[in-house]
């Protein structure tokens, strides 16, 4: 029972950011209106509101106008998996962590990146100055640091995208030395091996994949 409560409050959780994330690509007011299709307008009823299943149950078309609204690779990423993942980690640590919220916070920013190439990763800023105050500086690492540098290179020579910075100075103060390097090399070795199965020469977003990188290692440790 505690696994299907938590279990739905993570699918909530993950519709809501999905949801907002959404308009925000799209340039459609935030709150003025309840869920809707993008193709036809018409607006959702609280049966097509379920997660997951609504979706899988209209075959990720609209009922109304049978226009697709997702394609069946990101909605089994950010709708089944992610609120697994969630999940599993409700269930090892606490759900009121810090590190839960930023988790949060990053599936919202994967999905932006995910849609558009791009995210408001602007947001991290703010954790990253909390995460700098309450650092525990006697744990700093030189190789961490080295590394943190090397991508900050990579990102300058734009072989990523210059939002990821904030992200990566986010995990950096996040995890240990250790599981820092662990999230940053699971997450391009995924980028990397995603990039030669789908595409050599398309653009991937990173963010997705240092996002489900950010959740196993989390969940390695807890």
């Amino acid at each position: 029972m505690t696994i299907l409560l938590f279990l739905f409050i993570a699918s909530t959780i993950c519709s809501f950011l999905l949801a907002l994330a959404d308009r925000l690509t799209e340039k459609r007011p935030l709150w003025t209106k309840r869920s809707y299709c993008f193709a036809c307008g018409h607006q959702l009823s609280p049966f097509e509101l379920i997660p997951f299943f609504s979706a899988l149950a209209s075959r990720l078309r609209c009922r109304h106008c049978q226009q697709p609204f997702e394609k069946p690779l990101p909605f089994f990423f950010f709708e089944f998996l992610c609120p697994l993942l969630f999940t599993l980690l409700f269930l090892r640590s606490d759900p009121f962590s810090l590190n839960t919220f930023l988790g949060f916070l990053l599936f919202f920013l994967a999905r932006e990146d995910a849609r558009q190439y791009g995210a408001h990763t602007d947001l991290c800023w703010p954790f990253v100055g909390y995460q700098v105050l309450t650092y525990n500086w006697s744990a700093f690492s030189i190789a961490n640091g080295l590394l943190l540098i090397l991508v900050s290179f990579f990102i300058l020579r734009k072989q990523m995208g210059g939002g990821d910075l904030a992200v990566l100075i986010l995990a950096f103060f996040s995890f240990s030395a250790k599981d820092f390097l662990l999230v940053f090399f699971l997450a391009a070795s995924l980028a990397f091996c995603f990039g030669l199965v789908i595409s050599k020469r398309a653009p991937l977003p990173f963010l997705p994949f240092l996002l489900l990188a950010w959740l196993l290692i989390q969940l390695l440790h807890t």
